[in-house]
């Protein structure tokens, strides 16, 4: 039988472990909605609406996804996949 103490203990572990998500699109709705979604399920996201400005933020190694749209302006969404990816290189927790 659970306790509240152990309900606690389980949840704080579950939350410790969660997965964070890098999501980039230039339309806001598409990003409040994959982020409200995403987040619903447990996952930690930060999205952006603009690439420069997600990419000046990128962090090595504090992501362990990233969902990007191809079609932005400024910059394509494969060309900043070629960035972050030259910045993540050898970083074991970042997934492509």
């Amino acid at each position: 039988m659970y306790t509240d103490k152990d309900s606690g203990l389980i949840f704080a572990r579950l939350v410790s472990k969660r997965k964070r998500i890098l999501l980039i699109d230039d339309e806001e709705d598409i990003t409040l909605s994959l982020r409200l979604a995403l987040e619903h399920n447990g996952f930690k996201t930060d999205s952006y609406t603009d690439p420069v400005l997600a990419y000046k933020n990128f962090r090595n190694g504090l992501y362990d996804l990233a969902i990007l749209d191809i079609k932005m302006p400024e910059i394509d969404g494969f060309l900043l996949y070629q960035k972050i990816r030259r910045t993540a290189a050898g970083s074991s927790r970042f997934a492509f």
